[in-house]
């Protein structure tokens, strides 16, 4: 079910939502996804009623395993678009879960849709249905944030990340934010040391040349994974180009090379690195810090916590 968590997730490219009892989500960014879906100029008539949808979607999870893999996989796709057909302006779907819980309200949530997804033995038939539609003009992006999700249940890497690419070429979609945790969801356990390194590079000269707050960028334990030389190149460019937090979770080797290269150049550092001065040998970091950045993330969470460190 880790699976369906990270691929809800993707398919709403805003965050995640809460899954039966297997998730938990973050109902305030759903509502963003409504923007990032283009719908039809108008809904089909068949199509129009929620409490109907909910009817069905509830006998379709009843019925499902009576079914063979390829037809479980066509009627949820049906339902999938029947839900972003209604016409969202009259209140009819919701993007959290608390407005959608009563099954003869007139409201129904994605959740409900989610819920009802197609148990492994069906994803390749998922992918594959996908696969075949040719979208019209205004239908390519939801599209292709359908092909993300079922390639990546699929397990097919080459087109997860040719639906990626894609996906970044489509007007007013997916955020840097969201892009960024696509790929790095690609490689983050990974044990390829050069494929992740060359990510991880390509994602700072990315950053480097937006004119935006810099976003979190997550680094695994690179000593470990390309050794302390190639992991200190990166590093050196990492803090002197990454506008946002460099977070380091696990590496204690990786940890305290980040903390000794920050205190070298904290007079490059392009943004404040509170995160690696949470630490009880980071004084040397913090001091620093504090005077090349005396009034930046003032009223901080990680600016307090270093400073408790300290």
């Amino acid at each position: 079910m880790k699976q369906f968590f990270l691929v809800t997730m993707i398919f709403l490219g805003v965050g995640c939502i809460s899954l039966a009892e297997d998730y938990q989500g973050a109902d305030a960014v759903l509502k963003k996804v409504a923007a990032a879906m283009e719908k039809p100029s108008s809904p089909t008539p068949d199509y129009d009623s929620p409490i109907k949808l909910k009817k069905e979607l509830k006998a379709f999870r009843e019925k499902g395993n009576s079914l063979n893999p390829a037809e479980i996989a066509k009627q949820w796709l049906q339902f999938v678009d029947r839900f972003l057909n209604l016409p969202a302006e009259r209140g009819s779907t919701s993007w959290s879960s608390s407005s959608s819980n009563d099954p003869e309200g007139n409201v129904i949530g994605f959740q409900q849709v989610a819920e009802a997804m197609p148990a492994p033995l069906s994803w390749d038939a998922l992918a594959q249905q996908l696969d075949a539609r040719t979208p019209e003009k205004n239908d390519i992006a939801r599209t292709v944030v359908l092909r993300v999700m079922a390639h990546w249940l699929a397990g097919n890497t080459a087109a997860l990340k040719k639906d990626i690419d894609e996906l970044e070429q489509q007007p007013k979609q997916q955020t840097s934010y969201q892009l960024n945790t696509l790929r790095w969801g690609l490689i983050q356990n990974s044990d390829d040391g050069a494929a992740v390194l060359s990510f991880l590079e390509q994602r700072v000269e990315k950053d480097a040349k937006t004119a935006d707050r810099g976003l979190v960028l997550q680094l695994p334990d690179l000593v470990s994974l390309v050794g302390e030389e190639r992991a200190a190149k990166f590093l050196r460019q990492a803090l002197r180009d990454e506008k946002g937090e460099i977070s380091i979770e696990r590496g204690v080797a990786t940890q305290k090379l980040a903390r000794k290269l920050a205190v070298e150049m904290v007079n490059d550092l392009k943004g404040a690195q509170w995160g690696l001065a949470t630490s009880l040998d980071a004084t040397a970091l913090y001091e620093g810090m504090a005077k090349r950045f005396p009034e930046t993330d003032r009223n901080s969470y990680r600016r307090a916590q270093a400073q408790s460190y300290y």
